[in-house]
């Protein structure tokens, strides 16, 4: 459970990070915690909500598991603003532990007219002025494309592996590294990942991991020069602290994807959603090109604090 210094360095960091944005010029949301309808996610569980009102009639709403689905339609209004938010985010059948809760806090921003290279600038900056805020000493940054994390760390060439689902099962045969015979391209990567890259990175300094394989399927925007796509995620003491990608806003390509993701979830979903089916629409002229992040606060302010736990940082957390 939170101390009384913690929560005092919860507090201030908080605030510091809204004179951050606001300094920079952004506009501060606060979007709603539910949703009628939403995006798809086959790999995130919601928690249903029943709206129930006499004059009103009896139906589901979800609570939320990012601001994205709202933020989104927000730089389609204000296309030339620069956005974020600190905001509540549920998931539904979350591991509950030392880095998970089912409640917790997410800092997302998306800032027009950027790509992900820009927004790993902006990122670097806030979490060293929040370090600053906290006292704490960042001996520097890293930034490492995935490629060359697996030649690295792995001693493999990924690019061979990128569109070859027999290639991967024969190298994690060769590492027994266990899979399923039912496991398609994207599940057998996540399991070499995993297994051999993400203990292996250096936790000493955060680490911008970039440019994932096109194979995972995401709205990240796809590389001219290679089978990848624009996207980061950050890493700092082992743990994973954001995700970020320059924004995919062809809206055809953006229709096909939630369609996509929306049968998977039909199939895969322990709790049914309905599916925003006209979403795409949101990145039709005038949403502009742009970047965003999603970072995760609570675990951020973990590393600040220098504790262990999740629970250490947040309020009241849920054990099952």
């Amino acid at each position: 459970m939170i101390n009384l210094s913690t929560a005092g360095l919860r507090a201030d960091i908080l605030h510091e990070t809204r004179n951050f944005f606001r300094s920079r010029g952004f506009l501060e949301a606060d979007t709603p915690l539910l949703a009628e309808k939403v995006i798809p996610e086959p790999t995130i569980e919601l928690f249903p909500v029943r709206f129930s009102n006499p004059y009103g009639g009896n139906r589901e709403l979800y609570l939320l598991p990012s601001p994205e689905y709202w933020l989104k339609k927000l730089l389609k209004m204000f296309p030339e603003t620069p956005v974020f938010q600190l905001a509540r985010a549920f998931r539904n059948r979350e591991q509950s532990g030392r880095l998970h809760n089912i409640e917790f806090t997410m800092l997302e921003w998306y800032r027009p007219g950027s790509d992900y290279r820009d927004i790993e600038a902006e990122t670097r900056e806030y979490i060293t002025a929040m370090a600053d805020s906290a006292g704490v000493m960042i001996p520097g940054f890293r930034s490492m494309t995935v490629e060359e994390a697996f030649t690295r760390y792995a001693g493999l060439e990924l690019a061979p592996l990128c569109d070859d689902g027999e290639a991967l099962r024969r190298v994690l045969a060769e590492r027994d590294i266990f899979f399923s015979p039912s496991d398609d391209w994207n599940d057998l990567f996540q399991r070499l990942f995993i297994t051999l890259i993400e203990p292996a990175l250096p936790p000493e300094m955060p680490l911008f991991l970039y440019d994932y394989p096109a194979g995972i399927t995401c709205l990240a925007r796809e590389k001219e020069d290679g089978p990848y796509r624009e996207r980061w995620e950050l890493y700092w003491k082992g743990i994973e602290l954001a995700n970020c990608y320059t924004e995919m806003t062809d809206p055809e390509t953006v229709k096909s994807f939630l369609a996509e993701e929306a049968a998977e979830k039909e199939r895969s979903a322990v709790v049914r959603v309905n599916p925003d089916t006209e979403y795409w629409r949101t990145f039709q002229v005038p949403y502009p090109a742009s970047s965003g992040v999603a970072l995760g606060f609570d675990r951020l302010l973990m590393l600040l604090a220098g504790k262990e736990n999740l629970e250490d940082v947040i309020y009241f957390p849920f054990t099952p």
